[in-house]
C-alpha cells in the first residue's frame, strides 16, 4: 500500500477553501488514486462510489488550471502532486526515475525535467490534450487534426437537457433537507403548527419532481438551480399542518364512572 505526504495546511490554502465538501474529497480523492507520477485514469463511476458524490466532468472542471485533462479526456494531470511529492525532479534520484519516465510518455516535462505546464495550459482551448507534440510551431494541416476529435465530441448534458440529471440534483438536496435536524428546527420556528417534512413532501412530489416542475425550472436563465432556496420558498405554498388528536372535555368528563354518575348518565 503506497503512502504519501499530505500538506497540513491544505485546507487554509484559498484555492480548497473555495470549494464545496464534495470538491474537497474529490480532490483528496484524486492525490489518493492517481498514480506515483500525478496522473489519474477517469472513471466517474468508481470515483463516484468511494467519494459517495456525483463525480462527473463537470466536478472537475471545478478545479480550473490545478488540473490538466488529456488523452482524450481519458487521463487527469495533477502538477500539484509532483512539485508537492517530489519537488525539483532529478534524474539521478532512483525514486524519481520512474515518474520522470511515466511523464516523458504522457510528453508532460521537458528535455530538462521540468513540467511542461504553461505550455500545455495555454495550448488547452478545449478541457482535454492528446498524447501528441504540444509544441506551438506546430503546422495548419497537425492543427486541424488535432482539433478535429474534439469539434466531433458530444455535448455534455446538463439537468436542462436530461429530466434524470434534474431529478438527481433535485433529490439530493431533498434528501439533506429532511435529515437536516436544523433546517427542519429553523422552518418550524419561522412557521408554527406546520409539519416541515410533509410540506417539503408535498412540494417534491406534487411539483418540482414532475416534468412540469422541470419545464417550469427550464424557463429560467440560471445555469445551476439553487434547490435548497427553491424548496424552502415552497414550503409556503405547499403547507400541511400538524394535526392535533385531541378530545372535547365533556366526551372526556363522560368516561369517568363517578362524573356519569352525578349527571345521570349512568346506564
Amino acid at each position: 500500500m503506497a503512502k504519501r505526504f499530505i500538506d497540513s495546511n491544505l485546507f487554509k490554502k484559498n484555492f480548497i477553501r473555495g470549494l464545496k465538501a464534495p470538491s474537497k474529497l474529490l480532490w483528496i480523492y484524486l492525490f489518493c488514486d492517481c498514480d506515483n507520477s500525478g496522473v489519474w485514469e477517469i472513471d466517474y463511476e468508481i470515483a463516484s462510489i468511494f467519494t459517495g458524490a456525483k463525480v462527473d466532468l463537470k466536478e472537475l472542471e471545478k478545479f480550473n488550471d490545478k488540473i490538466i485533462i488529456f488523452d482524450n479526456g481519458k487521463k487527469v494531470f495533477i502538477p500539484d502532486f509532483i512539485s508537492f511529492q517530489y519537488g525539483e525532479l532529478n534524474p539521478n534520484n532512483p525514486a524519481h526515475k520512474g515518474v520522470i519516465k511515466e511523464l516523458s510518455k504522457y510528453q508532460l516535462i521537458d528535455d530538462n525535467f521540468n513540467l511542461k505546464i504553461k505550455e500545455l495550459q495555454s495550448s488547452l482551448k478545449a478541457p482535454y490534450i492528446g498524447a501528441k507534440d504540444m509544441d506551438m510551431d506546430m503546422d495548419m494541416d497537425s492543427l486541424e487534426k488535432f482539433e478535429k476529435p474534439f469539434l466531433k465530441s458530444e455535448p455534455i448534458k446538463t439537468w436542462r437537457d436530461d429530466f434524470d440529471i434534474y431529478k438527481s440534483e433535485l433529490n439530493e438536496v431533498y434528501k439533506q433537507l429532511l435529515i437536516d435536524s436544523k433546517f427542519i428546527s429553523q422552518q418550524e420556528k419561522f412557521h408554527p403548527g406546520l409539519d416541515i417534512s410533509l410540506s417539503l413532501e408535498k412540494a417534491y412530489t406534487n411539483f418540482w419532481s414532475t416534468e412540469a416542475g422541470w419545464k417550469h425550472k427550464k424557463k429560467s436563465r440560471s445555469n445551476e438551480i439553487d434547490w435548497k432556496s427553491t424548496l424552502t420558498k415552497a414550503i409556503d405554498m405547499n403547507k400541511v399542518y400538524k394535526q392535533r388528536f385531541t378530545e372535547q372535555p365533556k366526551q372526556r368528563e363522560f368516561q369517568r364512572p363517578e362524573l356519569r354518575k352525578l349527571t345521570g348518565n349512568e346506564t
